[in-house]
């Protein structure tokens, strides 16, 4: 039998063929896909590759991060956030226990997988004998121009893009308790990325939406007292359009309960094409394991 490939670093000059055979696998290769595009263009720096065989690639997953340019890097390293792909399933598991790669004694947060690496991550673990991971399945959505069905805003109500300084207490409250370092992340996707905010005619903000390093479309929120006027179709549309407007794909990812999120991007041209899926791993039942284990379904 042909011994299996080493798993190996790509080197800068070689992304764009990682790209190329990420791409011949949308959309289940979505997240590695938006990660090294956005990578690649500079917007958001600092983030390692390695490949499961070269040139003939079986799989790729996210290394580490270089802290002195990636933008937050605790933000990804505490607990550690990666996403791995693999069409195979075999070939997702001998990436997985390569020696060294992963660090099976601390918390692993395994983000937007296809179902292959999903499984392969829930046969490693059981065999490390940890707690059961915690899991979630996402739907990914996207939105072709023809497809998108604009919706202005409301009489008295305008859109605009969001200021980092100005406007980062109107988006960050949702998130300020859930995961180190988010007040300085969700800064940094403003600042790097197509936003939008909706104001009423006090100038007060109603709902947001922000882009991600990944590539989609995230962070959708809108005040509860305002909910069920129809606000959130505004805002996901228009953010949609500054997404086309700037050339850039418009993909975002629902929790498959969502209901009320997946019939609303539908109602506005998004189709569904494929699940993904989250894994947290958490090694023991120590304080900080339970502590994220409460707060997982809102990471």
């Amino acid at each position: 039998m042909a011994a299996m490939p080493e798993l190996v670093r790509v080197k800068d000059s070689d992304l764009p063929r990682l790209r190329d055979w990420l791409a011949s696998h949308l959309p289940h290769s979505w997240k590695l896909y938006g990660r090294l595009v956005e990578e690649m263009s500079g917007r958001w720096r600092g983030q390692s590759f390695y490949v499961l065989g070269w040139p003939e690639i079986l799989a790729v997953a996210e290394g580490e991060v270089d802290p002195e340019v990636c933008k937050v890097p605790e933000f990804v390293t505490s607990p550690r956030m990666m996403s791995i792909f693999s069409p195979n399933t075999e070939h997702a598991e001998t990436l997985l226990t390569s020696p060294g790669f992963i660090d099976w004694t601390q918390i692993c947060f395994f983000k937007a997988v296809p179902e292959p690496v999903f499984d392969a991550v829930l046969r490693v673990i059981e065999r490390k004998g940890g707690p059961p991971p915690e899991t979630q399945t996402k739907q990914v959505a996207t939105a072709q121009k023809e497809d998108l069905r604009l919706i202005e805003p409301p009489e008295g109500y305008t859109v605009r893009s969001l200021d980092p300084d100005q406007d980062l207490e109107l988006v960050q409250e949702p998130y300020r308790k859930r995961k180190p370092f988010a007040e300085d992340h969700i800064r940094e996707l403003i600042r790097a990325f197509p936003s939008t905010g909706l104001f009423d005619s006090r100038g007060e903000c109603v709902g947001v939406e922000l882009g991600s390093e990944h590539g989609f479309l995230t962070r959708l929120h809108v005040n509860p007292s305002m909910r069920g006027r129809g606000l959130s179709k505004v805002i996901v549309s228009q953010q949609a359009k500054k997404y086309q407007d700037d050339g850039l794909p418009v993909v975002t990812v629902i929790l498959v309960d969502n209901v009320r999120s997946l019939k609303l991007h539908s109602s506005l041209g998004f189709k569904h094409v494929c699940k993904l899926y989250e894994i947290l791993y958490l090694p023991d039942d120590s304080a900080q394991s339970n502590e994220l284990r409460s707060k997982y379904h809102h990471l």
